[in-house]
C-alpha cells in the first residue's frame, strides 16, 4: 500500500496498491536500498506522479519505507479477450 499524495474530502490519506519487485537483488534487509518496479492495480490513480515525486509505503503504521520515482511508464494494453 502506497501513499501517493490522494486524499479524502475529509483530508485523510488514501493508500493505493500496486506490486513490487525488486531488480535483480535478494531481498532487502532494513535499511537497504534497492532499484524496485511497481505495477500499480489502479495505474488511474498514479497518473500524477513524476520523477523526483517521493511516494511512501505502508504496510501498517508507521511506514516502512520510501520510494523515489526515477521513471514513469504508460500502462501497458492487455489484449482483447477472445471469445468462443
Amino acid at each position: 500500500m502506497w501513499d501517493i499524495d490522494r486524499r479524502t474530502p475529509e483530508g485523510e490519506s488514501l493508500v493505493s496498491i500496486a506490486s513490487l519487485w525488486g531488480e535483480g537483488r535478494d531481498p532487502l534487509k532494513p535499511g537497504e536500498c534497492a532499484r524496485v518496479r511497481l505495477i500499480p492495480l489502479t495505474p488511474e490513480h498514479w497518473k500524477h506522479l513524476k520523477p523526483g515525486d517521493v511516494i511512501t509505503l505502508h504496510e501498517m503504521r508507521p511506514p516502512v519505507g520510501t520510494a523515489r520515482i526515477t521513471k514513469v511508464m504508460p500502462p501497458v494494453a492487455t489484449a482483447p479477450q477472445l471469445q468462443f
